[in-house]
């Protein structure tokens, strides 16, 4: 399930992910980058229980 997620991240989420540390610059990106993974992994266990 994480992969599926991950494939669907841009290649910029995907740079975030890498980042080292939290700065000003990126702190909003992040964030939106983190709810966003969330709703993908919330949607993806709808989908496997569905499929159940």
């Amino acid at each position: 399930m994480a992969q599926s997620v991950l494939n669907r991240l841009s290649d910029e989420e995907r740079a975030l992910l890498n980042e080292r540390a939290v700065t000003p610059s990126n702190a909003q990106k992040i964030q939106k980058l983190q709810v966003k993974v969330l709703q993908l992994s919330l949607d993806e266990q709808i989908i496997y229980s569905c499929a159940d």
